[in-house]
């Protein structure tokens, strides 16, 4: 596999950026440039989002709204682009993957297959190098055994990991069991506490033989209780139920006597045609509301005719009256032409009148700015017109005296007055004429307002319909002579149809206690007769339980006195558990034993697979390292040692600490090349503690390791600037 670029839409930080890699990548920038979150972005591209932990960063970018991106390698020659996009901080991932030249798409479980053996925890733990996964030990005076299993552990397996969990299961292991003399371990505590209990046992099944007596008596007693307390509990029911008879019995006897009187009601009104009963009194109401409602009608007519009766209205409705009206109305014509002839003169004498009004004026005017010239012919012009409005004036005022005296006088005129002057008692009447006749017209409504309410008022044809509605109720009553009758048997028709439905209801309720469809009537003396019988019976009953409950307790007293607190029961129940909590605990003793055979198994296989060729790539790795010093790694009498050209061959125990740095790190690449999984290598500051010639000597490794194996260093050392591809963050 070899990782081509990467394309970040969102991750932690970085937001829209873009990197293309070679086959050694620097990645260089100070601390919190983005090194570490470029890495996790990769191993989440590759892998997939993992969650917030408290080992897990929470990479959820704050200036992206999209989280994730693509990253683009190359698998057996073919191109391929695998994109993965977080919908949400808590939703799920959407995995895309496709080969770049045929655009055939990959599910999320073909690109696991494709990327197989490689894992998560095998890339940070072998392909992700670090200071903190390349440490073997810490302590100087580390155990020679320990240790050496240690880096046993680290050639065959690339870390320690496996002696990690062999020592962790190991421990657990011990804690449960280590050997029959380790009073103090659960095991051992739980085989002594079932040991106890079957003495217990033991001890409580000799003590029930002797008390086997009394226990048979006892039981005998409770089978007696229990008989005694059943018979009770009967006759206490028995006696309920009489005594529930005897408080119903005013209610069966009241309920008994309804029946025989609805019984009876029942065959009269069968001799009743309600229907026909019903029908004619509905009609015969209908009858009375029709007369009802023309006497109201009638009654109303004549109270508002009432309003009508005072003196003016009465006057008004005179024939005289009526007869002036019409002469007035004749009359107007000539009294108004002649008033219409007076107006129009007038009229024409005032439009003349302004005429020359507006000559004058334009005269006037004349005179104030025209020439000199002129003023003294528009002078004698104004005088002259003056002089005729004058005469006009004294002429028209004479003519228009003579025009109102001769309309005053006027025959007509004075006939008018004189005949409106008839409604002077009546009416407060105006000067002019025009007044009088608005007047009379204003009268004139009124009476034939009057005639029309008159007319519509009258009763006489509301009289006669009442005289035949009278006639027609008599000639009812006479062919209906049991209408006077309906409301009473209605009423006692309603009252039968509701004691028949309490009839029903109470039969109902009385029904659990009474046989109504027995001819024969209840006793209920003998009923009194028999709640007293049964009451000396529970008397009698009552006592011999007490009896008997009273020689059970004594019974179980004594068992008490002479039986241990813990039932044989409980002991056996509680064996059960001990032996089921043993079961479970000797089943987990036996897993984890069985698990640390299968990890040694597992990792002598891997050593004798895989450990002379790790060795020999190891040995030169770390030559290269130590810039020849040591420069083989091999296994003397069973143990590792180093040798060099000069140098014995020596422990690793008595190795520097430097030195042992530089060895891990040389096992690390002899393992991850003899693996041969063909997955790239990320170096993330695992050479912090290297001094300048030691780095040195790691950046000709690096030259060398990543022609055959796809190298990333992050670094901030400035060392690193000119070796490989460099990217800055």
């Amino acid at each position: 596999m070899k990782l081509k670029k990467v394309e970040i839409d969102g991750f932690g930080k970085l937001v829209n950026r873009s990197y293309e890699f070679e086959e050694l990548t620097i990645f260089m920038g100070a601390n919190e440039a983005g090194k570490s979150t470029l890495l996790s972005f990769i191993k989440y591209m590759i892998f997939g989002f993992e969650n917030k932990t408290t080992k897990n960063r929470d990479f959820t970018p704050k200036d992206s709204r999209v989280y994730g991106g693509r990253i683009y390698l190359e698998i057996d020659g073919k191109d391929l682009v695998i994109e993965r996009i977080k919908l949400s901080k808590s939703g799920s991932q959407n995995f895309e993957g496709r080969y770049i030249a045929s655009g055939q798409k990959l599910t999320e479980t073909d690109w696991q297959d494709l990327v197989s053996p490689m894992t998560p925890k095998l890339f940070d733990q072998i392909y992700s190098v670090t200071q903190d996964n390349l440490q073997i030990n810490q302590e100087k005076d580390y155990d020679e055994e320990s240790l050496e299993e240690k880096w046993r552990m680290a050639l065959t397996t690339g870390s320690v990991e496996l002696y990690t969990e062999e020592q962790e299961i190991l421990r657990e292991k011990n804690q449960i069991y280590t050997s029959p003399r380790a009073l103090t371990k659960p095991l051992n505590k739980l085989l002594l506490h079932v040991d106890q209990i079957k003495e217990k046992i033991l001890a409580k099944e000799a003590e029930e033989l002797t008390l086997a007596p009394l226990i048979k008596a006892g039981a005998r007693r409770e089978q007696e209780i229990k008989e005694s307390r059943l018979k009770l509990a009967e006759l206490e029911g028995d006696k309920r139920f009489l005594q529930a008879k005897l408080a119903a019995k005013v209610d069966y006897l009241e309920l008994t006597n309804l029946r025989d009187q609805l019984k009876v009601e029942a065959e009269r009104q069968e001799k009743i045609d309600y229907d026909k009963l019903l029908a004619s009194y509905h009609n015969f109401e209908i009858l009375q509301s029709r007369i009802g409602r023309l006497e109201d009608k009638i009654a109303a007519n004549e109270r508002q005719l009432e309003k009508f009766n005072n003196p003016r209205d009465n006057f008004l409705l005179e024939d005289d009256t009526r007869s002036l009206i019409r002469q007035i109305e004749l009359l107007y014509p000539e009294v108004i032409g002649k008033k219409e002839k007076q107006v129009k003169t007038i009229e024409r004498s005032n439009t003349l009148l302004l005429g020359l009004m507006f000559i004058v004026l334009a005269t006037l005017v004349g005179l104030i700015f025209l020439p000199a010239g002129m003023k003294i012919f528009l002078s004698i012009l104004l005088v002259f017109e003056i002089i005729f409005s004058m005469v006009y004036l004294l002429t028209s005022s004479k003519k228009w005296g003579k025009i109102n005296e001769e309309a005053k006088n006027s025959q007509a005129t004075k006939d008018y007055f004189e005949l409106t002057d008839y409604f002077r008692d009546w009416y407060r009447l105006p000067e002019g004429i025009e007044g009088r006749y608005n007047l009379i017209l204003e009268i004139k409504e009124r009476i034939l307002e009057l005639i029309f309410n008159y007319e519509s008022l009258d009763n006489r044809e509301n009289d006669r319909q009442l005289k035949n509605l009278y006639a027609k109720s008599d000639v009812y009553l006479r062919e209906n002579p049991q209408l006077d009758q309906v409301q009473e048997e209605i009423k006692l028709h309603e009252t039968f149809i509701q004691q028949k439905k309490y009839l029903v209801q109470e039969e109902r309720r009385l029904d659990q206690l009474f046989d109504f469809g027995e001819k024969v009537e209840p006793d209920f003396d003998q009923m009194a007769k028999d709640k007293d019988s049964i009451d000396q019976k529970i008397d009698q009953l009552g006592n011999q339980l007490s009896e008997q409950i009273d020689q059970n307790s004594l019974i179980l007293v004594k068992i008490d006195q002479q039986k241990s607190d813990q039932s044989l029961e409980n002991l056996y129940q509680e064996l059960e558990l001990k032996r089921s909590e043993l079961s479970d605990m000797l089943s987990d003793y036996l897993l984890k034993e069985g698990q640390i055979e299968s990890l040694r198994a597992a990792t002598q296989s891997l050593s004798t697979y895989s450990l002379p060729e790790i060795l020999t790539k190891a040995s030169h790795y770390l030559s290269i390292l130590t810039d020849g010093k040591w420069e083989e790694l091999k296994i003397s009498k069973g143990l590792l040692k180093v040798s060099g050209p000069s140098l014995k061959s020596i422990r690793l125990l008595d190795l520097s600490t430097g030195t042992r740095d530089q060895l891990q790190l040389a096992v690390r690449l002899a393992f991850i090349e003899a693996k041969n999984l063909n997955f790239p290598v990320f170096f993330d500051d695992s050479f912090l503690r290297y001094d300048g010639k030691r780095k040195e000597n790691f950046i000709k490794l690096l030259e060398e390791f990543s022609e055959s194996v796809q190298t990333f260093v992050f670094t901030s050392d400035e060392k690193f600037r000119n070796q490989g591809d460099l990217i800055e963050l």
